[in-house]
């Protein structure tokens, strides 16, 4: 503790309760898209804890996206409070059978031998988490471009209520950068009143430490009969440079590492599966949030997704037609949610120098 600090031990604590309240957002839409989709369905508690992270980010997107100056406190705080009643009255009959079972065996908690990896997986992350907020325990000065950059996003957002298409009032620059990762952070500042760049630095080493969650969702997708996901989830809690070593800047690229697992983990089905067309609308939405978290990120899945597609036609898979046509509608899916900053791109573009 005294390595470590009070300070450190503070912030963790604080963007745990952070990472609930996104959870609790994400949580009705998971159940939704499990509902009319079939994704996301048999998945542990670590990988429900990952998924609803991003999808409860989405959500705050689509609020902060929509020129209707919604995004404010009192509307996130309604918001939540409104998801985590629906959320307890869905789950209540889990919720009490949970209850019941750990007062009549409390012991079973630990004891669970099917819990191990979970156990295992979760330690790794508060580990991680609190590694990388160790830092904080000192004086610490950001740099002059990602950090101050994305704080200035956070600001424009903040006071505008939305996602402007200038920065005014600062500037008349347009904002073509898209804007997934600013309304996380901003969502931050609503919970624990952070300055802006208080909000980057800590809310990038919480999406630092979830690439261990998210790595293990991929892992654990790909092969469930082995220990694929608690090998992948050591790999990025102790082995892997990346993105662990991003100390200053690319607060988005860390941002958007651990949906990139989870977005990864859908490749397969896409590329040798005929799907049903709900499934490919809602696979292709979640990659167009990957896109507007990180535009380079969503790139590369898109790449590696016509690589796989390839393989499979050499191989001459059954279904590699049906590969293409998942191929294409996934892609065009994505762009809707692309799409106003992919408009403002072409807008701005008579004007050089003239955008962000």
């Amino acid at each position: 503790l005294g390595v470590l600090g009070l300070e450190s031990i503070r912030i963790t604590f604080q963007l745990l309760f952070f990472m609930f309240c996104l959870c609790v957002l994400g949580e009705p839409w998971r159940i939704i898209i499990r509902k009319f989709t079939g994704l996301f369905k048999s998945l542990d508690f670590l990988q429900i804890l990952i998924v609803n992270v991003f999808l409860g980010g989405f959500f705050l997107y689509l609020i902060a996206i929509v020129p209707l100056h919604l995004f404010t406190a009192a509307t996130t705080y309604v918001i939540t409070i409104l998801s985590g009643i629906a959320v307890v009255l869905f789950h209540r009959r889990k919720l009490k059978s949970t209850v019941q079972s750990l007062s009549l065996h409390p012991k079973s908690l630990f004891e669970n031998p099917r819990a191990l990896k979970t156990k295992i997986v979760a330690s790794m992350f508060l580990f991680c988490l609190l590694i990388y907020t160790s830092p904080f325990n000192h004086l610490l000065f950001g740099s002059t471009r990602d950090t101050s950059l994305h704080s200035n996003f956070i600001q424009i957002l903040i006071e505008n209520k939305q996602v402007p298409e200038t920065e005014q009032p600062y500037s008349s620059a347009g904002i073509i950068y898209p804007q997934g990762h600013s309304a996380i952070a901003a969502f931050s500042i609503f919970i624990w009143n952070y300055s802006p760049p208080e909000a980057i630095f800590f809310i990038t080493s919480l999406f630092n430490a979830l690439t261990i969650l998210g790595a293990y969702f991929l892992g654990k997708t790909l092969s469930t009969k082995r220990h694929m996901g608690l090998s992948l989830a050591f790999v990025f809690a102790f082995v892997a440079s990346w993105p662990k070593y991003i100390t200053w800047g690319s607060n988005a690229l860390v941002m958007s590492f651990p949906f990139y697992f989870v977005c990864l983990s859908f490749l397969v089905r896409l590329a040798k599966n005929k799907l049903k067309m709900s499934t490919v609308f809602a696979i292709g939405i979640l990659f167009g949030y990957l896109a507007v978290l990180h535009l380079q990120v969503y790139e590369t899945l898109i790449a590696s997704l016509i690589i796989l597609w390839l393989y499979f036609v050499l191989k001459r898979e059954k279904e590699r037609f049906s590969g293409l046509q998942n191929l294409i509608a996934v892609t065009g899916f994505s762009m809707l949610v692309l799409s106003p900053f992919l408009y403002r791109g072409l807008a701005f573009y008579r004007y050089p120098n003239h955008d962000i």
